[in-house]
């Protein structure tokens, strides 16, 4: 009996330090996530500070009528209005769930553009019925946003700064997400299209190096030297773009002169369109770009893929994220690649375009995406050592990036085809 009694104090004592235990690593772990919390709170509130007051602030007085509550902005919105909860932020007084039932991002052809404009229609309306700072939260979408509310001590009037997922390039990057899915899902895309011209299958058999005879030069037409049925344009050292008019009566592509109707059923898909006639119809090759319009037929060189040059590409980005020197980026840049072309350089503005290679430098701009936007012909990495393929796993957009689903090939065309 006392034996028992004895086993049955230890097996109570045992429980009793094992508890103990137990208490003590839960009251540690405890310690520890508030700690975490708070490190976590601070550091979201410095940096959502940090780009609350680089963020330009709207004024809130364009706002619907008769809207009193933020329900009333979702119903009016179409947008649908779940609750309204004691903010679990220290920074804001109220947690608003809703659904803001609108994709952040839309298409129209191959356009890619982000619904920015609704999403800050309903923010803002919300936000003029709204005293404090207060958080939007949209489950489905993952998204929250933090609205920061100032009143001017002089008007009276009430401005707000938000910022979505801690992003302040949130809507850009989400258009550079799904212009980056279009690019991979497309990137093994090309035309079938048997080349006629003698001209043009010389410049593809000689890598496009050509030497200009003013000879038999019509004329010169800014950066294009005119012949009689063509006109060719150079690039550095080589053609970058030939463009057959009406006068050239011989066959362009098979079957194809420049009075040809060219559709999908001749051709196949084009790679390149728009929603309207005035569009250039393109085409993909792996020897080079096509596009129609006007009676026109321009075609682009296709660049060739330098690693050593990719290499000091990725470098000097990397750099970049790191210093923000763009004028040490982009001297060094044109030193590497100097098939470029500039389009914009005064009043501190800058912007050049690298079109063999899908990328394009801009800086200075207020309104437009500083840093490096790449194109769908873009190869090898961009920052950071990380590829296309790279990021597009990732799921994050590196800092000074943009992609977009577009061609400066096909930008270009624009011009090669309209008629001066």
């Amino acid at each position: 009996m006392k034996q028992d009694q004895k086993r049955i104090l230890q097996i109570i004592i045992i429980l009793v330090v094992i508890l103990l235990i137990l208490f003590a690593v839960l009251i540690i772990n405890l310690a520890k996530s508030k700690a975490i919390n708070t490190q976590s709170a601070n550091n979201v509130e410095n940096s959502t500070q940090n780009e609350l007051n680089a963020l330009n602030t709207e004024n809130i007085s364009n706002v619907y009528p008769n809207l009193s509550t933020p329900k009333d902005v979702c119903d009016y919105l179409g947008c649908t209005y779940i609750d309204t909860k004691k903010s679990s932020d220290s920074n804001c007084k109220q947690d608003i769930y809703m659904n803001f039932n609108t994709e952040t991002t839309d298409s129209t052809g191959r356009d890619i553009y982000s619904n920015k404009v609704f999403y800050e229609d309903v923010i803002l309306n919300i936000a003029d019925k709204m005293n404090d700072n207060f958080r939007i939260i949209d489950d489905e979408h993952s998204i929250i946003v933090f609205v920061q509310l100032k009143t001017d001590s002089d008007t009276g009037n009430k401005n707000a700064g938000y910022i979505i997922n801690n992003n302040p390039k949130f809507f850009e990057d989400e258009v550079s997400k799904r212009s980056l899915k279009q690019i991979i899902e497309t990137s093994n895309e090309y035309s079938n299209i048997t080349v006629k011209s003698d001209i043009l299958q010389s410049l593809i058999n000689n890598k496009w190096n050509a030497k200009i005879s003013v000879q038999n030069m019509k004329s010169q037409d800014g950066d294009y030297y005119v012949y009689n049925g063509y006109k060719v344009k150079m690039l550095g050292d080589s053609v970058y773009n030939i463009v057959f008019d009406s006068d050239y009566k011989n066959e362009v592509f098979s079957g194809i002169t420049t009075g040809s109707s060219v559709n999908d059923d001749i051709l196949g898909d084009a790679y390149y369109f728009g929603t309207d006639i005035a569009t250039p119809l393109g085409y993909r090759t792996k020897d080079f770009y096509a596009f129609f319009l006007n009676g026109k037929i321009s075609v682009y060189k296709k660049g060739t893929f330098d690693q050593d040059k990719n290499e000091q590409l990725n470098s000097l980005m990397t750099k970049y994220n790191e210093d923000g020197d763009y004028a040490s980026l982009i001297q060094n840049i044109t030193k590497v690649y100097t098939d470029y072309i500039v389009t914009e350089n005064s009043n501190n503005k800058i912007d050049i375009k690298f079109p063999l290679e899908g990328f394009e430098l801009k800086f200075g701009y207020d309104d437009q995406n500083n840093g490096i936007t790449i194109y769908d012909n873009f190869e090898g990495k961009v920052v950071n050592n990380k590829t296309l393929n790279d990021i597009n796993q990732d799921g994050q957009i590196p800092n000074n990036v943009y992609i977009v689903y577009d061609n400066l090939m096909f930008q270009d065309s624009f011009n090669s085809l309209y008629d001066e």
